[in-house]
């Protein structure tokens, strides 16, 4: 119920801004080498490397998506963890975007998201706030901007989700 509370504030407040993004989640790795050992989409032996399907919004504050600086972003998502549970998120934070070339776009982005995912112990669902941090390199494909996205997820005990370890995501972005 929270989640749905903050996606629908969330989506209130986009009537400023002009550049979305669909977000596609799909890998995530274990930094320690290894991950849940019975995770079901695990891709090694040590679970390290897990497939995670997801779909998010992203919304970036600036009038153009090849416009460099800083502006604010609102994001909120969903996937699949490493034991096939759902995990929700919605925040904000910040993006730095340097135009690299005329085709290529360099990011460096800051956020808070409250996090909100099922237990694998009691299957009870938490809620916590995540700092994360990510990089993307944005290039045009078939007319719309299509970004590689690398996530870091610190550790973080509040959920089992996160439980394990530090994390990285990696997911594809494709500006609407």
């Amino acid at each position: 119920m929270h989640v749905l509370i903050a996606m629908l504030l969330l989506f209130n407040w986009t009537g400023h801004a002009t550049h979305f993004e669909l977000d596609f989640y799909g890998l995530s790795y274990h930094l320690v080498g290894e991950g849940y050992p019975e995770a079901p989409r695990k891709l090694d032996d040590k679970a390290a490397w897990v497939f995670s399907p997801g779909i998010g919004l992203t919304v970036d504050f600036r009038e153009q998506p090849t416009q460099s600086g800083l502006a604010p972003l609102a994001m909120t998502g969903y996937f699949q963890d490493c034991d096939d549970r759902p995990f929700f998120f919605v925040g904000g934070g910040g993006r730095y975007r340097h135009e690299l070339s005329p085709n290529w776009l360099f990011d460096l982005n800051v956020g808070l998201v409250y996090s909100y995912a099922q237990d694998w112990f009691n299957d009870t669902f938490y809620g916590v706030l995540i700092l994360i941090g990510n990089i993307g390199f944005s290039t045009p494909f078939l007319g719309r901007w299509w970004t590689y996205r690398l996530t870091y997820a610190p550790e973080n005990v509040g959920i089992s989700a996160t439980s394990g370890g530090d994390l990285l995501f990696m997911n594809l972005s494709m500006a609407l």
